[in-house]
């Protein structure tokens, strides 16, 4: 007996467990046993009140599903059974019905809410992967697309795992309430490594795909993440439905060793990879390099303003059979500094051959702004720009804080034999590992020496006993161990106690200070430091390569050291009366070089009008042969 009363518990259980459906019918199965018992039963004891036992068992269910019947019953045996019938109507039919309704519809409700139910989108963007910078790289895809003049609401998914619907309004907080009104936001929930997931999200008919990286310091975790990519991006060629339609697709990847594997597994010339290591390794070598320079990148590598490069075609401009030197002073919609040949591949694009006549499929390569210029020729002056001054040859350097981008920047600065560098580096914990790469890094590097010490960064005490008069500049960079925002805190309190410390002993110093959220740049006040915003750098640059992938060639010709870079230079021999743009411009043309602006002070001004006076204090905005 106890044997079949575990059986009989066994099946109810599997019953349940296995789904609405079966709950349903169980529940089923329990009302017609009631209906029927109870109508057999009242049969029975009053077979004169009911013709037949169908009869009663149909007044046995009227009873079980509505206690409304009740008071009609006559006689003690059929008032027993109704008012059991009733109670058990109460907790079976209402009770457990109810009970199972509210269940499935609360499983229903949290499978719509987990973002598992399929997209039917096309022309969409998709982002696949999470990290704290998202709500920056949708802004900016969503500023690309209106400086490119597309309208309507652009629907943006983005496929993540693990998936929690908070995420979702904590993004949509971040989000500029302009940016929520431009673009429809989708997030569904899935690994990426899954075909389904990918289905789910309608990858084969994105117009762009952007594949962001994951958030982390460990350089096994990073690793692990390009090879997930890696084979992402594999799945999805696998099961393309139409290899003639295909979308771009950018790739973030945390090692430049893996740049050319990923892109190999992709679409050909649909697919690039971006290393943002080497990318914020160079700026920040050009920003110790060229004091102010991090306000022009500001300018051209954030969404705060409608700087861009962007590339047009000669005929829609209307330069065909020309020289990119005659038509630099020539064109209101910016200052043309390349071209980009009919190819479209890496080996295709040339920048700063003024003497190359425009062909019919060319691009051109221009930097734009959200007002047109206007264009004036002026001959050239009987003065020179200093346009390859001699810089100082040795250079000291203080790093405070790690990051995974020193590597970059270290081989950076080295690859300049004219210039030397002294870096001290300050780390709050001991790297061995990271340690012993660098060391490797500088015994190849004759102008190249390194000291590593260890000390709190937050310590006023500690840092005033290192002796900052011996460097002349001073880099603070973000940790990435840390949640952005805590990791713009930490820094921002390492400037105010270095800015206090530098100021009582009356020396000067050239500051680059890193962060990742823009709300906290005006925190940086006093000496106004350079100011390389990480995340919305890279978020720039994956929107704008997901557009053209040719862009981050472009970007990393300008700054890379070798051929052509984007710098600064100081307007010290104008005339007393100053020079106008145009002058200055041509005088940039008869050294092979193109200037985009001017910087006064800490206020950049790009293509500016053509008789617009420049004095002496200046800093000229050029692109140059190395």
């Amino acid at each position: 007996m106890q044997r079949l009363a575990q059986r009989l518990y066994y099946l109810t259980e599997t019953l349940l467990t296995r789904g609405p459906f079966y709950q349903l019918m169980l529940v089923a199965g329990v009302i017609l046993a009631l209906s029927v018992g109870g109508g057999v039963l009242v049969h029975l004891t009053n077979p004169h009140a009911y013709s037949n036992t169908p009869e009663a068992i149909w007044w046995a269910f009227l009873r079980l599903t509505d206690p409304g019947y009740l008071g009609d019953d006559q006689g003690l045996y059929p008032r027993l059974v109704s008012t059991f019938l009733t109670i058990a109507g109460y907790v079976v039919f209402l009770g457990a019905l109810v009970a199972l309704m509210t269940n499935w519809l609360d499983r229903m409700m949290n499978f719509l809410a987990s973002g598992r139910s399929p997209i039917f989108e096309e022309g969409h963007v998709l982002i696949i992967g999470w990290n704290d910078r998202l709500h920056a790289l949708i802004e900016e895809i969503v500023h690309t697309a209106q400086r490119a003049g597309e309208d309507g609401n652009r629907a943006i998914v983005v496929l993540c795992d693990p998936y929690e619907p908070s995420m979702v309004r904590e993004l949509s907080q971040k989000l500029d309430p302009e940016v929520r009104k431009r673009c429809r936001l989708l997030v569904r929930s899935g690994d990426p490594l899954e075909v389904e997931s990918l289905e789910r999200v309608d990858f084969a008919y994105a117009r762009s795909i952007i594949m962001v990286a994951t958030s982390s310091a460990d350089r096994s975790q990073r690793s692990l993440s390009d090879i997930t990519q890696a084979k992402v991006l594999m799945s999805m060629k696998a099961h393309a439905p139409s290899p003639k339609r295909v979308p771009r697709v950018v790739v973030e990847v945390a090692f430049t060793g893996n740049k050319l594997l990923v892109e190999s597994v992709g679409w050909g010339k649909s697919t690039e990879a971006v290393v943002a290591d080497d990318i914020m390794g160079r700026l920040f070598c050009q920003a110790v390099r060229f004091p102010g320079i991090s306000r022009v990148y500001h300018r051209m590598l954030t969404d705060t303003f409608s700087d861009s490069i962007t590339l047009k075609g000669a005929q829609d401009l209307g330069v065909v059979g020309l020289t990119l030197r005659e038509i630099v002073t020539s064109l209101k919609d910016g200052t043309p500094i390349g071209l980009l040949h009919q190819g479209e591949e890496q080996s295709d694009l040339e920048l700063l051959k003024l003497d190359e006549t425009i062909e019919e499929n060319d691009r051109v390569v221009m930097i734009t702004s959200r007002e047109p210029r206007s264009a004036k020729e002026a001959p050239p002056p009987n003065w020179q720009l200093p346009l390859h001054p001699e810089s100082r040859a040795e250079h000291r350097i203080l790093v405070l804080g790690w990051s995974t981008d020193l590597q970059v920047f270290l081989d950076e600065l080295s690859a300049y034999p004219g210039e030397s560098y002294q870096v001290s580096l300050i780390w709050e914990h001991a790297r061995p590992r990271e340690r012993e790469r660098l060391e490797r890094l500088a015994e190849n590097r004759s102008n190249l020496s390194l000291n590593f010490q260890q000390g709190a960064l937050l310590d006023a005490a500690e840092l005033a006993r290192t002796d900052i008069r011996e460097f002349d500049k001073i880099l603070l960079l973000a940790d990435q161990n840390q949640q952005p925002l805590v990791a713009d805190a930490e820094n921002v309190l390492r400037y105010v106690l270095l800015e206090r410390h530098i100021a009582s002993l009356q020396h000067k110093l050239d500051l680059v200070v890193e962060l990742n959220d823009e709300d906290n740049r005006p925190l940086l006040k006093g000496t106004c430091p350079d100011i390389l915003m990480t995340a919305e750098i890279l978020s720039h640059l994956l929107a704008q390569v997901s557009t053209h992938r040719s862009l981050m060639w472009i970007y990393e010709e300008l700054f890379t050291n070798g051929g052509t870079e984007l710098r600064l230079r100081p307007l010290s021999t104008l005339p007393p009366e100053g020079a106008s743009f145009a002058e200055c411009q041509a005088a940039c043309l008869a050294a092979d070089a193109v200037a985009l602006g001017f910087m006064r002070g800490h206020e950049v001004l790009l293509n500016p009008p053509a008789d617009l006076v420049l004095k002496s204090g200046d800093q000229l905005i050029l692109v140059e042969m190395e």
